[in-house]
Order: C-alpha cells, then sequence, then structure tokens
C-alpha cells in the first residue's frame, strides 16, 4: 500500500512537471516592433542587442531588452496576460503567437513573436504610410557634404566649444528603409571615419522625406544607441539640409554635444551665404566651401578625405 502511494506521488509530480513544460504558450518571443506616439520602429533598430521574451511554464518570464534582463511572473486569462516585476504589474495580450505588450507604462508598446507567427505592420496601426519607400531613397541616398561642431564642451572637452570642421557623408538605404550612414571629416578619413550607424528611415511625418533615427553606431570610437539621432529634415530652415544632433561621453565628466550640418553632394550654399549671418546656426559655410565648389565645377566626386 505504501509503495503504491509512493508510486502515485512520483507519478503526480512527474505529471505536474510534464505539464508545466508542455504550455502550448511558453517558448521565447522575439522582439519585432516598437510603438511610441512618434510612429512603430523595428525592436532591433530601437534597442541594442538581443531582444526577447521568454515564458517558462511554471509561471516565470524573462524579458531581455536593450541589454538588460528582467525578471517577471505571469498569468494568462484567455488572451490576456497579467505580468509582474517585483511588485510592478503590467498587462499584455497573447493572440496567434504574437504577443502585444504595454511595459511598466514607458508610453510604448512592445510586440513579440515565435519563430514563424505571422505579425502583419497593421497590428499596431502602422498602415497608411505617408511616402513610399523610393520617395525615401531618392532623398537619403547618396554623398553628403557640410560641417559639424562642438556646441558645449564639459571637463577636458571645455575649451573646445565652438570648435567646427567640415565633414562628408554617405547614406545608403534599401528598399526596406534600412541602411546606413557613414560620416568623416578633416581629421577621421571614410576609412577610419569619425562616426557611422545603422539608420532606419521612417514613412511617418518628414514630408517626402521620412525621418531617420540611428540604430547601433559610434561617434568618435563611443556608441551611439538606437533612437540617439532623429533626424527630421522638414525642420530644417534650409531646403535639402539634416541636422543631427548628439552627446560624445569621454568619461566622467569630460564629453561634449554636438552638431552636424548636411546638404547632397552637389547642392549649392547660396541660400545659406546670402543669409550672411553667423550668428545664427546653421548659417555659416563649411570652412572649405571655395574648394567644394571648385570641385563640383570640375566634376569632381566626393573624396574619402576633407582638407
Amino acid at each position: 500500500m505504501k509503495r503504491s502511494v509512493a508510486w502515485l506521488l512520483i507519478f503526480g509530480m512527474l505529471w505536474s512537471l510534464w505539464g508545466c513544460k508542455s504550455d502550448p504558450n511558453a517558448g521565447v518571443y522575439y522582439g519585432v516592433y516598437v510603438q511610441t506616439n512618434d510612429g512603430v520602429y523595428l525592436m532591433e533598430d530601437y534597442f541594442n542587442g538581443e531582444n526577447y521574451l521568454e515564458l517558462e511554464g511554471d509561471g516565470d518570464a524573462a524579458l531581455h531588452i536593450h541589454n538588460t534582463e528582467h525578471e517577471l511572473t505571469w498569468k494568462r486569462d484567455g488572451e490576456a496576460l497579467h505580468f509582474n516585476e517585483t511588485g510592478d504589474a503590467f498587462e499584455g495580450r497573447l493572440s496567434d503567437g504574437v504577443i502585444v505588450l504595454d511595459y511598466m507604462n514607458w508610453g510604448m508598446v512592445l510586440t513579440f513573436a515565435k519563430e514563424g507567427a505571422s505579425v502583419p505592420e497593421t497590428t499596431l496601426g502602422a498602415e497608411n504610410n505617408a511616402v513610399t519607400v523610393e520617395e525615401m531613397q531618392e532623398f537619403w541616398n547618396g554623398d553628403w557634404y557640410g560641417w559639424w561642431y562642438i556646441s558645449e564642451g564639459m571637463g577636458d572637452y571645455a575649451a573646445s566649444t565652438g570648435s567646427w570642421w567640415d565633414c562628408a557623408a554617405t547614406i545608403e538605404i534599401g528598399s526596406d528603409a534600412r541602411g546606413t550612414i557613414v560620416i568623416w571629416d578633416e581629421e577621421h578619413p571614410k576609412s577610419t571615419p569619425l562616426a557611422e550607424s545603422v539608420l532606419r528611415i521612417h514613412e511617418e511625418g518628414g514630408g517626402a522625406m521620412g525621418i531617420a533615427m540611428s540604430g547601433q553606431g559610434s561617434f568618435m570610437g563611443k556608441p551611439v544607441y538606437a533612437g540617439d539621432w532623429l533626424i527630421d529634415p522638414s525642420m530644417a530652415p534650409y531646403a535639402n539640409l539634416v541636422e543631427i544632433n548628439g552627446y560624445y561621453d569621454g568619461g566622467g565628466r569630460d564629453g561634449f554635444f554636438y552638431v552636424l550640418y548636411l546638404r547632397p553632394w552637389g547642392q549649392l550654399w547660396d541660400d545659406v551665404k546670402e543669409a550672411n549671418n553667423p550668428n545664427v546656426l546653421p548659417d555659416v559655410l563649411p570652412k572649405h566651401y571655395d574648394w567644394y565648389v571648385g570641385a563640383l565645377e570640375n566634376n569632381e566626386h566626393l573624396p574619402e578625405t576633407i582638407g
């Protein structure tokens, strides 16, 4: 009799363990989209590292996002998911292998999906894009020329406030509205650039040009993260001008804010020249503008070194 009870207990434990592991909703859901008030972005462009949500059959879960792991608990009620992280509750929904999560009231919606699940962008209301990819490619793709400066330096860079250099860039955007930007200047040739980053062009906003957002990249060897650069040409004071703002962290109290102004290679800056107001940015010509005009007159291509 005792042996029978023991076997029943063991069988019950094994059945319980098997039942937890066989939960069809358990498993890894990979990051797909991030929706903010500004639009819908691919999660791999918005957050660094691998981004996924893992549901375990025992009610535990792990959210890996932006190179950070968050330990969660979860329960399911129909399609509704209830999560908790160290006492903070938030909600999500699960349907056909897709989880849409309002995480910690960040003001953004995160979409995760099991491998093979179908996730239309319309799930997040991203239909009716303002412009086509072809229109955005026509504006962004190609060579650019301009200048950049240190708008405010701190610590060891305080004395560099106002320093400026000519710069150039190449942008390549593919049919999926994703691509790269490489930037070089007088001290950094294209082979060892000043900056480079993944770019994602978003259709909403920016008129016929869209809005560009950085993915993973670098500036002077320090990381540029997803969303550090938000480039909206429709906000520029001149046509065909893009402005890039960022911060270089030199460590401790050392660092500086920087601004880059770029126009397509071949674009004359007569409108800026006529403004002739060096006290209002960006009403300043690049340092080597005369060289630039001469290069255009000679039908020269953008060089891989500046100056």
